[in-house]
């Protein structure tokens, strides 16, 4: 029976079966209604047209189901947003076919539905939608890994960035995760979520993540069940002036984790990724996006047990180094507000969805893949500013002015989610896709790391970028030092 069902390796219900299961709660609540009503012996109007009635109910119902998505998401996560969008789609359904009772009571003297039985509807409908959805959490809490009904996964987030104090936050926060933090790397976080969850058990640890003896002794004590990777350097002009220290963490310290993952037989390994891997024009886009090929490659590497999962977004508002703190407080000081360039645009998510998306991906992952997350639509920079101008009651370019001081090192126009030799395939999460990027064996990537980890001890700048652009072949930089290394050969590099 355990091979045929595998229930525990069960992780979502798809979403084509919450919306069949959606629309046998409308016929199971139409019936429900009219039987209740037949109890009590009410008439019913237009008897004979009683099926094409009924269709009617539950046709409008799924016109407005597939508009709101209620079947979308991660079920065994449902939240009071979920069950406000059942009570958005129930309802306007509700109101159409109010609409259409009105019109039949005026052309016909009488309502098409009695109107006890739209509203019992509505309420059976919305209660059994919202309680099938509560009844999954429960399974899924008990019946899919009973260890994790007493005890959740402990997990570990490594970083000491904003992307990592929100996921801290966000696993602490959110008690429908299956997760427990066991370890973080931050002390000013520690002083923060002692204050707001004193109540829960973590442990906060200083560690480097390029130190592997010190990594490899957390791994052995701690035992994690899931490590989310966030630790990195990304502030793009300081890593092109000194790509050694992208390699030594985002490289050197992504190799570490993901080793140890593996050699701890960890079960899952969740890297965050950033928008500036794909077609990378600086170093730290690229030593991101060979970061990704690392942990890419463990997945399919001998006696691995580790599922590898990377996830990919853009910026996060309110981050550190994000544009709105830095703008805002340009204008407390009365200007310039400064940007790079008047057609800079780029994508925006906000840190609780940011790290929402991060945790349900890495409940979706089975290995291997790198998730995209729908960023909605691009933001130019220079609106953005005359925006937070204006809401500042000043009058843009006479109250504050804005200066255009240039595009930095490294820096691009635009970035983008996926590479040019990339396809997406949509997962049930609306929000949520996976991206089909070329892959590297193990064996080459670990030659080619080991390779350049050593460059970078010598310091040797042009070295690095040389192998890096190996690894990373759609590597063109832009506004910087290292241009004049796509002019080069790739045999060139090893001479």
């Amino acid at each position: 029976m355990g091979e045929v069902f595998k229930i525990r390796e069960l992780r979502y219900i798809p979403r084509w079966s919450v919306f069949l299961i959606d629309i046998s709660v409308i016929f199971f609540s139409v019936l429900v209604s009219y039987l209740i009503l037949e109890s009590l012996k009410v008439k019913i109007n237009f008897i004979e047209y009683q099926n094409e009635k009924i269709f009617s109910v539950v046709a409008v119902n799924i016109l407005f189901i597939l508009l709101f998505k209620t079947y979308a998401g991660v079920i065994r996560h449902s939240t009071f947003f979920d069950f406000f969008k059942i009570i958005w789609s129930s309802g306007s359904a509700l109101i159409v076919l109010l609409g259409l009772n009105f019109m039949t009571e005026l052309a016909l003297g009488k309502p098409l539905y009695l109107y006890p039985v739209l509203f019992l509807f509505f309420f059976i409908s919305i209660f059994l939608m919202f309680l099938f959805r509560m009844i999954t959490k429960q399974f899924f809490g008990i019946f899919i890994d009973p260890k994790k009904a007493s005890s959740k996964a402990r997990v570990a987030v490594v970083g000491v960035g904003d992307a990592s104090i929100a996921l801290a936050n966000a696993i602490i926060h959110n008690p429908d995760h299956p997760y427990k933090l066991a370890g973080f790397l931050l002390y000013e976080l520690q002083l923060e979520l002692l204050e707001r969850f004193p109540n829960q058990r973590f442990k906060f640890v200083l560690a480097d993540i390029t130190n592997y003896s010190r990594m490899e002794k957390l791994f052995a004590d701690y035992q994690f069940s899931i490590v989310y990777h966030a630790a990195a350097y990304k502030h793009v002009p300081l890593i092109e002036d000194n790509p050694h220290e992208a390699i030594f963490v985002n490289i050197g310290g992504t190799k570490n984790l993901s080793l140890l993952a593996k050699n701890y037989y960890v079960d899952r390994f969740v890297m965050v990724s950033t928008d500036k891997a794909v077609n990378p024009t600086n170093v730290m886009g690229a030593s991101k996006r060979a970061a990704e090929l690392f942990v890419q490659s463990l997945q399919s590497s001998s006696e691995n047990t580790t599922k590898f999962i990377t996830t990919r977004f853009g910026n996060v508002l309110g981050s550190n180094g994000s544009v709105i703190p830095h703008f805002k407080k340009q204008i407390e000081k009365g200007g310039p507000v400064t940007i790079t360039h008047p057609d800079i645009i780029r994508y925006f998510m906000t840190i609780p969805e940011a790290c929402e998306l991060v945790l349900q991906a890495g409940t979706m992952g089975q290995g291997g893949e790198i998730y995209v997350f729908d960023m909605g639509k691009p933001v130019k920079i220079l609106d953005l500013a005359e925006r937070m101008i204006k809401l500042s009651g000043y009058t843009p370019g006479i109250d504050i002015k804005i200066d255009f001081i240039g595009l930095r090192p490294g820096e691009k126009l635009y970035e983008e989610l996926l590479t040019d030799n990339s396809t997406t395939i949509p997962t049930h999460h609306e929000k949520i896709m996976i991206s089909r990027d070329p892959l590297m064996e193990f064996e080459d990537i670990e030659d080619l790391c080991k390779q350049i980890i050593l460059s970078a001890m010598n310091k040797d700048s042009l070295q690095i970028v040389k192998i890096l652009k190996v690894i990373v072949p759609e590597f063109i930089s832009n506004n910087s030092e290292f241009e004049i290394l796509d002019k080069i050969s790739e045999h060139e590099v090893y001479e």
